[in-house]
């Protein structure tokens, strides 16, 4: 284990990156994300497993992020969000180790985006600090 298994943690697991190279590693030709769904959707249990496993530790993650901040929605993006086992396998992490109060009007959804949502995501963040600055104001007045 390295230092970066270390920080990255949840990461290295639930990663389409990391299924990938451990499907690989198995001698599952991967060479994407999408293609994880693919192998998913079409049955293959390792690919399949591996999966389920992604959900759980993202699960027991966000399970900690919905107690804290009691969200009504939570958008789950990525490639890897097109596959089913995911959203399940987190929708029953969360479920079990959330306090009911916080689950109660709580929606687990696959962002609408797909596969390019944190690209998307990232630049409209961009694009809200460059609109925000005060520069941006008095040159657009």
């Amino acid at each position: 284990m390295t230092s970066t298994d270390v920080v990255l943690g949840t990461y290295t697991v639930a990663s389409g990156a990391a299924i990938a190279q451990a499907l690989q590693a198995r001698g599952v030709e991967v060479h994407h994300p999408s293609d994880i769904v693919r192998l998913v959707q079409e049955g293959h249990p390792l690919a399949t497993g591996m999966v389920r496993e992604a959900s759980r530790s993202l699960g027991e993650v966000m399970a900690t992020v919905v107690n804290f901040f009691n969200p009504s929605l939570l958008v789950v993006g990525g490639a890897l969000a097109g596959a089913p086992p995911l959203l399940a396998g987190l929708r029953g992490v969360i479920y079990e180790r959330c306090l009911p109060l916080a689950t109660q009007s709580l929606e687990i959804e696959a962002a609408s985006t797909g596969p390019n949502a944190g690209v998307i995501g990232a630049g409209l963040l961009a694009l809200q600090q460059i609109l925000s600055h005060p520069s941006t104001e008095e040159t657009t007045r």
